[in-house]
């Protein structure tokens, strides 16, 4: 223990200057999650299968020594629902494993890997969704407190929950699917649609917020427990529209930090990229008293700002795309880039020369685990792990289990 101390203040002083940059993965880089305990769950696009790398602050691809394995492969769960294009992975809090399929119009299941034996993979919606939407090109999840998780079809322009269960499926009893938003958006005029979603966080009050790359907007449907399109309607809030930001552009990552304040990236495909902020919406709205946005990184040179992770001092961290790096930006609870100069600390922690040995191409997803970042190339096909950047509460457990 008082080694593992000792590590810790060392890392609580240890400069973004001195970030130590290792490959960990070169097979798949098209996304990266990782769980409570530090395993990180790797995908790719072009591969239709999920691997988990068990967690480790030292393994690498030089050494050979990062244990992996498949969870998911593209046969899905062996009772003819297959998985095609892996698009999106989250983890529940009993180390339950989420898998959308974009192709294959379909999310499953896999019981924690590290106890389950048998039956351990099961599709938990399929093509038919929740309501006469379907589902179809899921490619965001996100799960809340309760273990309740959310997709978002970016064709069916909906979000639908799947309830906390380890027994429902597609195949069996199936699972209480609700849908909390459809193309109608907020209302039923079709004034504040939801078109092609493609982000999904949930805070800690269990509000989803839900962030679109065509309708430029994002909504939060307030803690959706009974609600759903066709019964009683989810309270639904349009918090930003494509009049709300200082850079207007596709939506593309969002997460929410400790305080509930959220966060989004406009990717910038044809205008400059940026990071906003919103203040806690809990009443706010573009129809009523305004939420409080301030634009907290902007990058006027060709560049993208893509999907978002959040460490335990609330740092955010985001994927550069065809920037080929990623960034982080210092608590950025009071920042804003209004100022001259701006008030936020931006840092570049990985750029495309990657660890000096292997290169960052076409950066596509950032994980944090246990105070580490994780970086991954679609183009490179790749995953690195930065240390020395983050900040967690449990690092004083480091090396705690030998």
């Amino acid at each position: 223990m008082y080694r593992n101390f000792l590590f810790f203040l060392w890392l609580l002083f240890m400069s973004v200057s001195q970030a130590e940059i290792v490959e960990v993965n070169d097979l798949y880089g098209s996304g990266v999650h990782s769980d409570v305990a530090g395993n990180l769950y790797i995908h790719d696009l072009s591969v239709p299968a999920v691997y988990m790398v068990l967690a480790s602050y030292t393994c690498s691809t030089v050494n050979a020594d990062c244990q992996s394995f498949e969870v998911l492969g593209a046969t899905g769960d062996g009772m003819g629902n297959a998985l095609d294009r892996p698009s999106a992975v989250v983890t529940d809090s009993s180390g339950n494993i989420y898998v959308a399929g974009q192709f294959s119009d379909n999310v499953f299941r896999i019981l924690n890997p590290m106890t389950c034996i048998a039956d351990c993979i099961r599709e938990v919606v399929d093509a038919n969704g929740a309501s006469a939407s379907g589902l179809e090109n899921p490619v965001a999840l996100t799960v809340d407190l309760n273990d309740n998780v959310y997709v978002a079809g970016a064709s069916s322009d909906n979000v639908i929950k799947i309830p906390a269960s380890e027994t429902c499926a597609t195949t069996g009893t199936p699972c209480n699917l609700t849908e909390i938003i459809d193309i109608e958006g907020d209302d039923s005029t079709g004034s504040n649609e939801l078109n092609q979603p493609v982000g999904l966080a949930t805070d800690s009050q269990g509000n989803v917020f839900v962030t679109t790359q065509v309708s430029d907007n994002v909504f939060k449907i307030a803690s959706p427990d009974t609600c759903n399109t066709g019964g009683t309607v989810c309270t639904i809030t349009e918090i930003i529209d494509d009049t709300s930001l200082t850079e207007q552009a596709f939506g593309r990552g969002i997460v929410v930090d400790s305080q509930d304040n959220v966060y989004m990236t406009s990717i910038g495909f044809f205008q400059p990229a940026a990071v906003f902020k919103i203040d806690t919406p809990d009443n706010c709205s573009t129809s009523g008293s305004a939420c409080t946005i301030n634009e907290i990184f902007n990058m006027s040179t060709p560049q993208q700002a893509g999907n978002m992770a959040v460490d335990d001092a609330d740092n955010i961290y985001f994927a550069g795309g065809n920037g080929d790096n990623a960034f982080k930006i210092d608590t950025p609870i009071n920042c804003n880039t209004s100022g001259n100069p701006s008030t936020c600390t931006v840092t570049e922690i990985i750029d495309a020369t990657g660890d000096g040995n292997s290169v960052l191409d076409g950066t596509s997803n950032v994980a944090v685990a246990l105070g580490q970042i994780y970086v991954s190339g679609g183009g490179s096909d790749n995953i690195f792990r930065v240390s020395g950047v983050a900040v967690s509460n449990d690092l004083i457990f480091y090396n705690g289990f030998d």
